[in-house]
């Protein structure tokens, strides 16, 4: 029996020594697993702040707090549902002179996504990794189509002409297209298809297609016929995607009328804020209050469902947004009354009208022709001026005569309105007094 106890304890003392470095080891991960966890919570905590027009604190996600974002374009690969979470969608970012890479988002309670959509994000500059989807709102009410050109008004359209690189162009062949606006016709402009030899700086000459709508008679004359030259610029991941370069052709910035919304959706963040001295208030939610609740949600993110359901619900007057500009709190406000909700512009605490919401601007929006689809047209027209009957809404649109639809206007609340027109079907004119 002693021999045997000697044995067993020799047997221990072996088992042991040889156990000891594995056991070590996952004592360390454990370990450093939970100093993980206790940083994470640190991280939560700090961002757990009340928010402005809210007693009890909200923990607030990085994806909605960031206060400053570069405005990208990104595409949904793929969708997933969580059981008790929100969705998550799986986006390729494009940009110019980058490679396209993936990263993954929270889709906003409310939006409607599905595969192959092209939509707006905002990018953190100091991780790349982390992207908020934008509501319309904050983009001047621009939208993506699926099929679209790829280069668009706010992201890369202006990308390719800053970071592209430059080429010279022959035009080998060049076919009319019709525009959807027959109106943008009756003003001199065009649509093209032109198929170009591009030739690089530096590389072999390539074959391209570029489909292009000019805004004038002598742009035409000059681009649009077989043997015309022209300058362009050309993404070097993708030397498919060309632009002519109309800033070194001397046309200036085609997209200079939209910079307002780039600035202001690349210095606002997630949270909207702008360092205006605009607030949007809410009056009562409506007899709608499931899309009212899905309205506000769209706007504030960060809320949670149970918060949204409380301040629609609310028999009190609650402030929705405070500190944006006043083109921000204009384009909120017609989100909320489609909704059937009541809501109102405040400068301070002077309530702003809904038909000029103006402090001083010194530009007017002019109807020049109410189009070919004058249901859209007065539809536009009474969301802009909800002041407006529908007969006096139709009268307008109607009418052969210029009629004033906006004055005393912001030039970026005017170009925002002749978007809305235009895109009715309209054709409207700003001018500045």
């Amino acid at each position: 029996m002693q021999l045997f106890g000697s044995h067993s304890a020799f047997i221990v003392v072996v088992v042991v020594l040889v156990l000891l470095p594995s056991i070590l080891r996952r004592l360390a991960r454990r370990a450093g697993k939970t100093a993980g966890s206790a940083k994470s919570a640190r991280q939560t905590a700090t961002m757990t702040a009340p928010l402005a027009g809210f007693d009890a604190p909200v923990v607030v996600e990085t994806t909605v707090t960031q206060t400053k974002g570069e405005l990208g374009v990104a595409k949904v690969l793929s969708l997933s549902s969580g059981l008790s979470g929100p969705t998550q969608v799986e986006l390729e970012l494009d940009a110019i002179s980058a490679p396209k890479r993936r990263v993954s988002a929270e889709v906003p309670a409310g939006l409607v996504l599905e595969r192959g959509d092209r939509i707006y994000v905002l990018v953190d500059p100091g991780n790349n990794e982390t992207v908020s989807i934008l509501p319309a709102s904050m983009t001047g009410g621009q939208t993506l189509p699926k099929d679209g050109n790829r280069l668009d008004a706010l992201v890369l359209g202006p990308q390719i002409l800053k970071v592209g690189k430059k080429a010279k162009g022959i035009v080998k062949t060049a076919e009319p297209r019709p525009l959807a606006n027959e109106a943008l016709a009756a003003r001199g402009m065009s649509k093209w298809y032109l198929e170009l030899e591009v030739q690089p700086e530096q590389g072999w000459p390539y074959r391209a297609e570029l489909t292009i709508t000019l805004s004038t008679p002598e742009k035409t004359a000059r681009i649009a016929h077989a043997g015309a030259e022209v300058l362009l610029r050309y993404d070097p991941e993708d030397q498919k995607t060309v632009a002519i370069d109309s800033i070194a052709m001397g046309y200036g910035d085609p997209y200079a009328s939209l910079a307002t919304v780039t600035a202001s959706v690349t210095t606002t963040g997630f949270s909207m804020a702008t360092g205006g001295d605009y607030k949007v208030v809410l009056i009562d939610g409506g007899d709608d209050k499931i899309h009212a609740i899905k309205t506000l949600r769209e706007v504030r993110p960060d809320l949670s469902l149970k918060d949204a359901k409380d301040i629609i619900e609310s028999r009190w007057e609650t402030s929705l947004l405070e500190g944006v500009s006043e083109s921000q709190a204009q384009t909120v406000r017609r989100m909320f009354e489609k909704s059937g909700a009541h809501v109102e512009v405040r400068q301070g605490d002077i309530a702003v009208s809904s038909g000029t919401a103006s402090t001083g601007g010194n530009y007017t929006v002019v109807l020049l022709d109410g189009g070919s689809k004058k249901v859209n047209a007065i539809k536009t027209l009474r969301e802009v001026r909800p002041d407006l009957s529908l007969k006096d809404a139709k009268d307008i649109i109607e009418s052969r005569w210029e009629t004033s639809l906006l004055e005393g206007v912001s030039e970026s609340q005017a170009q925002e309105v002749r978007m809305m027109f235009e895109r009715s079907g309209a054709r409207v004119d700003v001018r500045q007094a």
